[in-house]
């Protein structure tokens, strides 16, 4: 059990040292793992999904309007970043 543990803290240590990329879409202009886009790319998937299934009923339960939405959060949260980060950057005097 306990060399199960240290294994398993080892690999947690690993990921955190590397950003945990496989786990993470990567933002091409930061060029590192974005948790944002991540959500926003899930929760765009799970609407598209929920919008076929609407039509195609292979699932019963999935609501379009809540996965609709979960996207508009998370998009709003990934582009609301990206502005928030422009600004901040215009706001600092250039030397």
């Amino acid at each position: 059990m306990n060399e199960l543990y240290e294994k398993l803290k080892k690999q947690i240590a690993y990921w955190q040292k590397n950003g945990v990329p496989i786990l993470f879409w990567r933002d091409e202009q930061k060029k590192a793992p974005s948790v944002s886009l991540t959500m926003m790319l899930i929760s765009f998937m799970l609407c598209v999904f929920s919008n076929i299934n609407k039509f195609a009923k292979i699932v019963d339960g999935v609501d379009a309007d809540n996965s609709l939405e979960l996207f508009l959060v998370t998009a709003g949260l990934y582009f609301g970043r990206k502005l928030s980060k422009k600004q901040i950057d215009d706001d600092q005097p250039k030397e």
